[in-house]
């Protein structure tokens, strides 16, 4: 069982866990990957002056995501906001907001994004504080470099087990790694190999393998 979190680049953001949708082959998969993640933490000041919400406020969001075309598209950008009902005040609400984010909401490739999107068959979309690995018989992978998806695989729970471990065993000799755990700042190192295995799933599983996935 794994606790759920996000690392991006070099830049840590914690989330309550919303997952994100992604329609593929015209059905919504929940999915663990949260490609929105970088652009967020590269554009802070733009967030706060689309909506007077500080970074923070953004961290459970949950996106939804179209594969076609042979591209990552995004779709719409949820966040928990107060409904303003002064018959209950402090209610929230899920808001799309993806119009105060993009010029063009109607067209957006995700282009800043490389990595891999990990669908577990059933995840749904609820809202999840772990992710059990355990709990699921099939993944399915999806890669993508700068909104291209380049590759998509169908796997066992047996076969992405052994491929989370090749790719984060090639990932920690990476520039990408050392990011990541100067990133972190412990000053004690013991755990840190669990924590990233844990947190960075996405970015690690991009990497490519040693040897083919049988």
């Amino acid at each position: 069982m794994l606790a759920v979190g996000l690392l991006t680049g070099t830049t840590i953001v914690r989330t309550q866990f919303w997952p994100d949708v992604v329609v593929v082959d015209g059905q919504r998969q929940g999915m663990i990957t949260k490609p929105l993640i970088g652009w967020l933490n590269t554009h802070a000041e733009q967030l706060e002056r689309a909506s007077d919400l500080p970074l923070h406020e953004w961290r459970d969001h949950a996106s939804t995501w179209r594969i076609s075309e042979g591209k990552l598209w995004l779709r719409k950008v949820e966040i928990w906001r107060d409904a303003g009902d002064s018959r209950r005040p402090g209610r929230p609400i899920r808001s799309d907001v993806i119009e105060r984010l993009f010029p063009d909401s109607r067209n957006i490739v995700a282009s800043w994004y490389t990595g891999a999107l990990v669908l577990p068959k059933n995840f749904g979309s609820e809202p999840r504080f772990y992710f059990d690995d355990a709990a699921f018989e099939r993944y399915t992978v999806v890669w993508v470099r700068s909104g291209e998806v380049t590759r998509r695989l169908d796997l066992s729970r047996e076969q992405f087990a052994a491929m989370r471990k090749e790719r984060f065993a090639a990932w920690r000799g990476t520039e990408s790694y050392h990011r990541n755990v100067t990133a972190l700042g412990w000053k004690d190192p013991t755990g840190i190999d669990e924590y990233l295995f844990s947190k960075a799933m996405g970015t690690y599983l991009a990497v490519e393998p040693v040897r083919p996935v049988h």
